[in-house]
């Protein structure tokens, strides 16, 4: 729909909250390998990650687990589309892959009760949370070691909170040039 200049305003409309129509007059003609895909939200208010915030990767990472969870931000400008290369920057030699579940909300809130949370959430992505190691973690701060430009693989695209069977549990599987690292 010509309306809408990218995905953000698109689930931040009244559109959004007809979808199952507006899936009912929609039509392809185009194939996967026609596209280049940039990241699935292009202009992002905030790329909020949470770090740490799983026990096996608590223990992976050596860390001492918290009742509080690691948050930092990423830029828009660190990510690139499915496809894209992740690219490591000439500073460094210690770059590594993290599979993720990106959360794409769709409207502001604050102090939301749990059980209105999914209002929220406009659908879920794949991100590949890739981090320059050493920039990472020479301080107490990550956000040097993750927003270095073409970092941050998003995508291919978005998954609707309607079209998950909440279930279920995600499996996530992260493959890193044709080989299986995470599952």
């Amino acid at each position: 729909n010509q309306k809408y200049l990218n995905l953000k305003d698109f689930i931040c409309s009244e559109d959004f909250l007809n979808l199952e129509k507006l899936k009912e007059n929609f039509q392809s003609d185009y194939e996967s390998t026609d596209v280049i895909f940039e990241p699935v939200i292009t202009n992002p208010d905030h790329i909020i990650c949470v770090g740490l915030n799983y026990k096996t990767h608590v223990d992976e990472v050596n860390e001492v687990g918290s009742l509080f969870p690691l948050v930092f931000l990423r830029t828009p400008q660190s990510q690139v589309g499915h496809n894209g290369n992740i690219v490591c920057p000439t500073e460094s030699n210690h770059i590594d892959y993290e599979g993720e579940i990106a959360v794409i909300i769709s409207k502001d809130g604050r102090r939301i009760a749990e059980k209105d949370a999914k209002n929220f959430i406009a659908g879920f992505a794949i991100y590949n949370d890739a981090s320059i190691r050493d920039w990472q973690l020479h301080n107490s701060q990550w956000i040097p070691g993750k927003n270095f430009p073409n970092t941050g693989a998003f995508g291919p695209w978005m998954t609707t909170y309607d079209a998950i069977n909440h279930n279920e549990p995600f499996e996530l599987i992260t493959n890193v040039n044709g080989e299986v690292k995470q599952k």
